[in-house]
């Protein structure tokens, strides 16, 4: 019989955390009427969570050059969901802030994608909602201690 150690029941939590919340979303924003495409629902959400950031700040914080970056928020920009601006430390530098237009299309699809979430949970007996309202509670607390970073 195999030997656990906590480290490894650790590891092995957070993966099935990982792949359930990643497969959740996936589905959501799958099944969700959004008015948005998911990916510019994803950069408006990364701006809302870290608020005005430098281009080069939002490329790292995604995974990807800052190059990609730049023509992602050219789009929203476009679209009159964000607002560039010289960074006043660095003229070189440009920062990416949400407009109003960009903040209410971002609650449009998190209601969307909740709203397609929602016949899933009404149709769980009462102490699976009750023991999924505890989870979400336990998992809003450990977002609540992650450091913030780029």
């Amino acid at each position: 019989m195999p030997v656990h150690t906590s480290t490894q029941v650790t590891a092995d939590l957070a993966d099935e955390l990982l792949l359930a919340v990643g497969r959740l979303n996936r589905w959501a924003s799958r099944h969700a009427d959004l008015e948005v495409p998911p990916a510019q629902v994803r950069l408006l959400a990364l701006i809302d969570e870290m608020g005005t950031t430098r281009v080069g700040d939002l490329a790292r914080a995604d995974n990807t050059t800052q190059p990609t970056m730049t023509a992602q928020v050219s789009r929203l920009a476009s679209a009159g969901y964000a607002e560039r601006r010289v960074d006043p430390g660095d003229a070189r530098a440009v920062l990416v802030e949400l407009t109003g237009a960009g903040r209410a299309a971002l609650a449009d699809a998190r209601s969307a994608r909740g709203a397609a979430l929602a016949p899933l949970i009404a149709g769980l007996d009462p102490d699976s909602r009750d023991r999924l309202r505890g989870s979400v509670r336990v998992l809003a607390e450990l977002v609540g201690t992650l450091p913030h970073s780029p």
